[in-house]
């Protein structure tokens, strides 16, 4: 671990590019937009001196100076960013963010693409079920992507989601992949229209727009939204993320998020309880994104030093700490998952279906009993 003057506290994170370029390399670990941010060095011995930065963390708008009752939230509690061109609210979806980063010679040419998710590079195949197992379909299904961003020399940051690759919300469709955000080489988000020229010049997806607005204060808005969004889910039962609200300025964006109560009461109103629970869906959620940064072969203790990270944003360090034996078995049951997809897509691929009486004797073929029962879990729920 060392200090650099821009990413702050920085690990050794060196490795071979997907077309086997040796890439020495720094990985930011500050808990904030720098999260997971790269400083290449250098590349086959050639110093290069490349920053590579993601996806930021969208944040609530609520005040800190005020106590906010999550139950009757007013306009007067929130505070949004002002002076923009116009508002768009974009569908949030529940998938792994992937930012694909162009690697740089030492003249600043385009050696090749790279993928990663915020803390991994995806560069190699695991015996788990991961979003590297899915890149041939990204790149069959979205061909516009690599050319992007060697054309544009840009990071772009995607979605992926949809039953091959669950998180919390549960999909009917196989797989998805949503342009999001256009990240320069100083981890500034590029503005709408450079977003959207991109997006129509290489035939990406975006989320669905619900709403666009050049009012100047969107405060009612975004309670509205939120009301909308509580009655549409339950306690128990997510069915939908939120939205985003995206604040389009000539140069830039910023973005806000705004979700149900259920989620928003996990995060926000609990935060200082030492007795806090954490519910199941923020805990998975937790698990998830850990397992997505690429720890799915770490040791326990070092799954739970990410874990209690991620979690400590939102929760005091004694409610985090209660919940290490709950967080322990959500992440073997993520893991046990995990272990069983890889089986379920090879079955799928040679039977040309997903129906459950024609995946599963194949299946059966090649896992246990009690691994079988989960893969008929995984089709049925698509989990």
């Amino acid at each position: 671990m060392r200090k650099h003057p821009v990413l702050g506290d920085i690990r050794p994170y060196n490795f071979i590019s997907p077309q086997g370029r040796q890439v020495t390399a720094w990985m930011s670990v500050e808990r904030d937009h720098r999260l997971g941010a790269l400083f290449i060095e250098g590349v086959d011995g050639e110093t290069t001196g490349q920053f590579v930065y993601g996806m930021p963390k969208i944040h609530y708008p609520y005040r800190r100076d005020k106590e906010i009752d999550l139950g009757s939230v007013s306009p007067d509690d929130i505070v949004l960013p002002t002076g923009y061109d116009k508002v768009l609210l974009r569908q949030k979806v529940d998938g792994t963010n992937v930012t694909f980063f162009p690697l740089l010679d030492r003249e600043g040419n385009v050696l090749e693409v790279v993928p990663k998710t915020r803390q991994a590079v995806l560069n190699k195949p695991s015996q788990m079920h991961s979003v590297y197992d899915l890149l041939p379909d990204i790149h069959h299904k979205y061909p516009g992507i690599l050319l992007a961003v060697r054309e544009t020399r840009l990071s772009l940051s995607f979605e992926v989601y949809g039953y091959r690759n669950p998180h919390t919300l549960v999909y009917d469709f196989p797989l998805q992949v949503s342009f999001i955000v256009t990240i320069d080489a100083q981890g500034k988000l590029l503005s709408w229209d450079q977003l959207s020229a991109i997006a129509r010049r290489y035939d990406l997806h975006t989320p669905e727009i619900v709403f666009e607005t050049e009012e100047p204060d969107v405060r009612a808005e975004w309670v509205r939204f939120r009301l909308e969004l509580d009655a549409r889910n339950e306690p128990d039962h997510l069915v939908d993320e939120g939205v985003v609200f995206t604040f389009c300025y000539p140069d830039t964006l910023q973005l806000v998020k705004c979700k149900a109560r259920t989620l928003e009461e996990a995060h926000m109103s609990v935060m200082a309880a030492e007795q806090a629970e954490i519910p199941r869906d923020i805990l998975f959620k937790a698990v998830c994104r850990v397992y997505d940064d690429g720890f799915a072969e770490s040791e326990w203790d070092e799954v739970w030093a990410q874990l209690r990270a991620e979690l400590m944003e939102d929760y005091v360090e004694v409610a985090v700490g209660r919940h290490v034996h709950k967080a322990e078995k959500l992440w073997q049951w993520k893991l046990r998952l995990e272990t069983v997809r890889p089986y379920i897509e090879r079955a799928m691929k040679e039977t040309g279906s997903r129906e459950l009486a024609v995946v599963m004797p194949r299946v059966r073929q090649w896992l246990s009993k009690e691994q079988t029962n989960l893969a008929a879990k995984i089709l049925l729920r698509n989990v």
